[in-house]
């Protein structure tokens, strides 16, 4: 199922979060999305 996801987003992470079909793991993958968005803030890229 993932790799059908990330087929059709491409590169595009709030496309590929809208098209997983699994409420619970769409959940989980945007938590996980918010805490990396924090993480690089506060500590940059890379």
């Amino acid at each position: 199922r993932a790799y059908n996801w990330l087929q059709v987003s491409g590169s595009d992470p709030d496309l590929f979060m809208t098209n997983i079909s699994i409420d619970s793991t769409r959940g989980y993958v945007q938590r996980i999305y918010g805490y990396h968005n924090v993480y690089r803030a506060l500590y940059g890229v890379g």
